[in-house]
């Protein structure tokens, strides 16, 4: 069941010092998921956690690196296309977690 709107975003990072720039941000219905257990440690082993999936419709979904929902900010880590390959899954990170370990713009 899609009941939540996030905001799909697409930063694009410079390098640098330069702060990273937006360039596509939209709005879809997607459903938010709890990280399987692979999930969790797949990204643990990748030193990042797994802290939400959300589920979208697959042409809604253009490679974005970014999601809002709520008020929080994550970094897309991974993509699954479900088997009928019409949603995806998409394996998020919680940006606040990492923020105090790496610049604003990573």
């Amino acid at each position: 069941m899609r009941d939540a709107v996030i905001e799909l975003v697409n930063v694009r990072i410079l390098g640098g010092l330069e702060p990273p720039e937006e360039t596509s941000r939209r709005r879809v219905f997607a459903a938010k998921l709890s990280a399987h257990r692979s999930e969790f440690y797949m990204a643990h082993r990748e030193g990042m956690q797994a802290d939400a999936v959300f589920e979208v419709h697959a042409a809604e979904y253009e490679n974005e690196n970014r999601v809002e929902h709520d008020g929080a900010r994550y970094r897309v880590l991974r993509t699954y296309q479900k088997r009928n390959r019409e949603r995806v899954e998409l394996v998020c990170s919680d940006l606040r977690e990492t923020e105090e370990a790496e610049p604003a713009w990573a």
